[in-house]
């Protein structure tokens, strides 16, 4: 199984990442992000910091 973000082997090469792989890294990294953040919005929504 390959890392979504592992672009070394690529580099080291001297090759770009094919956009397919790249995409994906960027899909993957938007969507757990997104979950991270509601996941905050809702946890700290009902805290009153008053």
């Amino acid at each position: 199984m390959t890392s979504h973000f592992t672009f070394v082997t690529n580099a080291a090469y001297g090759e770009t990442p094919p956009t397919g792989m790249f995409m994906g890294a960027a899909v993957y990294a938007i969507v757990f992000n997104s979950i991270l953040i509601v996941m905050a919005i809702l946890i700290f929504r009902r805290r009153n910091f008053k």
